[in-house]
């Protein structure tokens, strides 16, 4: 496995840039965790990776958690940027759910496998270590209360069924994503049959009238 970042290419140049600087380390510790899983995140060699030496590390993370907290908000936006190709132009917040958790989905997990594996990495370890914990709980709260507010504005336009538990059917979802990335590295061949069964459950969300039109 190469030192690359989720969108394939690899880490960019050395540079003088402090942003390109910290960014380089954040990619380089994301691949060593691909490769290495979170027990082989050495500080050291993340900065020894793209020719940095520890201190300058430290300068940029002063803490290991510091550093991950980074590497969690790469993947996050990771998420935002790797999209599928061609995407069409969501106008209203179903279709939004439908384009982010269908077509950029089902082409993250072609593309970027590593991103999930990471990401599964830091819910494993995340069990074991309270800082990493707090971390990821910040960015999972955040992440449940954007997709219960999608779903309750499309209850609102009368999209989405009235009866819907917004905040359920956002944790199911979330919980598909978290669970679909081991599957990827486990039952890879079973994932477009998932992804079909994801498509059937956001159509079990359409009000009656919605469904008719579709």
């Amino acid at each position: 496995m190469n030192s690359a970042h989720p969108s394939g290419r690899r880490l960019a140049p050395h540079t003088t840039s402090n942003d390109e600087r910290r960014l380089r380390l954040v990619e380089s510790a994301y691949s060593l965790i691909a490769e290495k899983g979170m027990a082989g995140l050495r500080i050291r060699e993340v900065a020894s990776r793209i020719g940095l030496n520890h201190a300058t590390l430290l300068y940029y993370f002063p803490t290991k958690e510091a550093l991950i907290q980074a590497v969690v908000e790469y993947c996050i936006r990771q998420f935002d940027l790797i999209q599928a190709p061609n995407p069409s132009v969501a106008t209203t917040p179903s279709e939004h759910l439908r384009q982010r958790y269908l077509s950029d989905l089902a082409h993250q997990l072609r593309e970027v496998p590593d991103l999930f594996l990471v990401l599964d990495e830091f819910l494993l370890y995340a069990r074991r270590d309270p800082a990493t914990h707090s971390i990821l709980m910040e960015a999972v709260t955040s992440w449940q209360h954007f997709l219960e507010r999608l779903i309750q504005e499309e209850m609102a336009s009368g999209r989405f069924r009235a009866d819907i538990d917004a905040r359920s059917a956002a944790l199911t979802l979330m919980a598909f994503c978290q669970g679909v990335g081991l599957l990827l590295h486990t039952r890879p061949e079973d994932i477009d049959g998932i992804l079909s069964q994801l498509s059937t459950w956001f159509h079990s969300l359409l009000s009656p009238h919605d469904e008719e039109k579709r």
